[in-house]
């Protein structure tokens, strides 16, 4: 790394090196990529409800030694992480303001819309289309985005892949794309999504019927305080434990550039305050006391296994209501058509405004992830090592040493690793969130308001 390249440029460069391994083959309008400063770490404790869905119902068998109201803590601490709603494109920050809980007081509690107007027919079947064909939709959907990661993981990888490793990988990408579209039924599925959110006015029974399905789907999961939520699950569920290919991400600091006004632009966050490379604290809470190491790194590669698993909500949640022009909120008027709470007005980043910014689609893993000094800079693995003393040790954004209590309250401390000029952290950690921006939401089209 050069001289006069300061950690935020490294930094922003990794996360924009990153995003667009991520979104190589893919459209990228409207697609974000949001951090957790510090990460997230999680335990098997802490994903069990994923495949021990005996707290759903005790017709499913019990995978796990955690009891039923443990399983549901965990389902309930997960969806606040990954629903939790930020107040603005940036640095994923935790709110008590959730999708579950905007969705039942906002849109579901005071939504409206027109009386149907279109043919009846044609949108149950799209209804019933989605119904049916979602979970597979959405199963090779996401295979095919795993085949493109590690086709783009083979391409920048040092040394590189050799011809018929990246010869195979781009035919694991086709070959992907085609079970998506014959498998995944990708044309009828979208077709359908598409006479949904142009159904304009073929909403008001449709929304009544999402009202009712909701309210008895959160009934059948509650806290023992009584805190009723809507779970979100994960695809695949078995992510963490099961034979699940993960993708391997490299990074070398020779390719780091000066950051510009608009380097962040499609990264959730602002590294510019970072205070350097590694930082170091004796205080467990992460919550200050942070200082900064002098650790010479005139050269570094930052790699780590990483995993991009989709967010599930087709239980209980209907997306099409996030393009959906046929709906608008109580009080709106065609004399006065101001929404009573504005979620998003559109605009790209830096300048959107409104309450519910991004939708996060997906969430990103990471486990092992290695810092390489080189091997004419042995010595900065060593003054990394010794920082192990201290309670938390994170380099930039990702943490390297901690602790983290599981649903089952037992504390787990994890730490890393050295050898020659290297260091690992093996623990695995919720880093990433893939996000869309959310369209200008409430955005009724003006024929439907009602009069005044």
């Amino acid at each position: 790394m050069a001289s006069d390249l300061t950690p935020s440029d490294l930094g922003t460069t990794l996360l924009q090196t990153f995003y667009s391994v991520l979104t190589t083959g893919t459209s990228t309008a409207g697609t974000y990529l949001s951090y957790i400063d510090g990460g997230s770490a999680f335990t098997a404790n802490d994903l069990a409800f994923l495949t021990d869905l005996s707290w759903m119902s005790s017709a499913n068998p019990k995978r796990s030694h955690l009891s039923v109201p443990e399983l549901l803590q965990a389902a309930h601490n997960f969806m606040s992480v990954v629903d939790s709603i930020p107040p603005a494109v940036g640095t994923w920050v935790h709110t008590d303001a959730t999708v579950g809980s905007i969705y039942q007081n906002v849109f579901l509690g005071q939504g409206n819309a027109a009386s149907p107007q279109v043919d009846d027919g044609a949108l149950k079947a799209a209804q019933s289309t989605i119904k049916q064909d979602q979970a597979q939709y959405i199963r090779y959907r996401n295979s095919y985005t795993n085949a493109v990661s590690r086709h783009n993981a083979l391409n920048s990888r040092r040394p590189p892949a050799s011809e018929s490793e990246l010869t195979e990988a781009a035919a694991a990408v086709s070959d992907a794309l085609s079970d998506w579209q014959d498998l995944g039924n990708k044309a009828e599925y979208e077709a359908a999504e598409g006479v949904l959110a142009n159904a304009s006015t073929g909403f008001a029974e449709y929304l009544h019927d999402l009202v009712n399905l909701y309210t008895d789907y959160i009934s059948n999961y509650a806290l023992p305080d009584g805190t009723q939520f809507a779970p979100v699950m994960a695809i695949p569920p078995d992510f963490a434990t099961g034979n699940v290919q993960w993708n391997r991400f490299s990074f070398d600091s020779s390719s780091v550039t000066k950051t510009t006004s608009d380097t962040s632009s499609t990264v959730g966050g602002d590294l510019s305050a970072a205070a350097g490379l590694f930082l170091y604290s004796a205080d467990t809470s992460g919550s200050g006391n942070w200082q900064a190491a002098d650790i010479s790194t005139s050269t570094l590669t930052v790699s780590f296994d990483y995993l991009v698993v989709d967010l599930d909500r087709s239980a209980w949640f209907d997306s099409i209501l996030l393009t959906s022009r046929a709906w608008w909120l109580n009080g709106m008027t065609a004399q006065d058509p101001t929404p009573p709470v504005v979620f998003s007005d559109g605009a790209p980043p830096p300048n959107t405004t409104g309450e519910w910014q991004m939708w996060a689609e997906s969430v990103i893993f990471i486990r092992n992830l290695t810092i390489d000094f080189g091997s004419e800079n042995k010595q900065s693995a060593q003054d990394v090592m010794n920082l192990q003393e201290n309670a938390q040790v994170n380099f930039l954004i990702f943490p390297l040493a901690g602790e983290t209590t599981d649903v089952t309250n037992s504390t787990t401390k994890f730490s890393y690793t050295s050898s020659d000029s290297a260091i690992t952290a093996a623990q695995m950690q919720m880093m990433f969130f893939l996000c869309r921006l959310m369209p200008p939401e409430p955005n009724p089209l003006p024929d439907l308001l009602p009069q005044n």
